[in-house]
């Protein structure tokens, strides 16, 4: 009821209050917390395109004692007309953007949008590829030289792809590196993380299906990385209810 929603505010409006004040920020909880009713994701969605926001800001995807905040974010990423960031820990200085890269339309708009914050914030980006070797390469014992050979004229394809693509895309004047490997990717995107400060990708990979929320890669980066996420959804994708 409306007492409910009262003693709500109340605490939620204690707590910001007190992380404005140990940041020294002259903001007051009153005129920054608002407050509304319904579910997390809807909420959040509406008021996203109500205000006409050119960015969400979330938490960590990591599971909360009682709700799993982690579910909100999907249905978010899966939805919101704007990029998200995820920010699992204190805010710091932008220098450094990952944006692992697998020539899907999410992960070249996440290397635009990467871009973009690049020029602002003076700030290099660093494009990943990588060709996923460990099925195929398992494969070898039975397959022999065949199938080694195969694998290798399918890795030297990629790199041709990549290196095509990042020679064709508009960096607009951004300094950049490009980067290819052979592997598992999220060990390797959260490898090179390390040496970054920030993450751009997409919501959905080159073999993503449409009725996932979020792809498993973007997924499993947003549960473990450290460094913010910058995640960006292609407008035309469509789910399945």
């Amino acid at each position: 009821g409306s007492d409910l929603a009262t003693e709500v505010t109340r605490f939620v409006q204690d707590h910001v209050r007190r992380v404005l004040t140990a940041a020294q920020s002259s903001l007051r909880a009153e005129d920054v917390l608002h407050v509304l009713p319904g579910l997390p994701a809807r909420v959040l969605l509406d008021r996203a395109r109500a205000t006409q926001a050119d960015l969400l800001v979330l938490g960590s995807l990591r599971r909360r004692p009682v709700v799993d905040f982690g579910s909100t974010a999907r249905a978010i990423l899966a939805k919101a007309s704007c990029p998200v960031l995820v920010q699992p820990g204190p805010r710091t200085t932008i220098r450094s953007i990952l944006v692992p890269v697998d020539l899907s339309t999410e992960s070249f708009l996440a290397l635009a949008t990467a871009c973009t914050w690049a020029r602002v914030l003076r700030a290099r980006v660093h494009a990943l590829h990588g060709f996923d070797t460990s099925v195929a390469k398992g494969g070898r014992a039975l397959g022999g030289i065949a199938v080694a050979g195969a694998v290798d004229v399918l890795v030297e394809r990629a790199r041709r792809e990549f290196e095509a693509a990042m020679a064709a895309f508009d960096w607009g004047g951004v300094d950049h590196a490009t980067t290819f490997f052979e592997g598992e990717p999220v060990g390797r995107i959260l490898d090179e993380a390390k040496s970054a400060d920030m993450i751009a990708m997409g919501t959905h990979g080159r073999t993503g299906f449409a009725a996932l929320l979020l792809g498993s890669v973007a997924y499993a980066v947003l549960q473990r990385a450290t460094k913010p996420v910058l995640v960006v959804r292609d407008a035309e994708r469509t789910f399945l209810a």
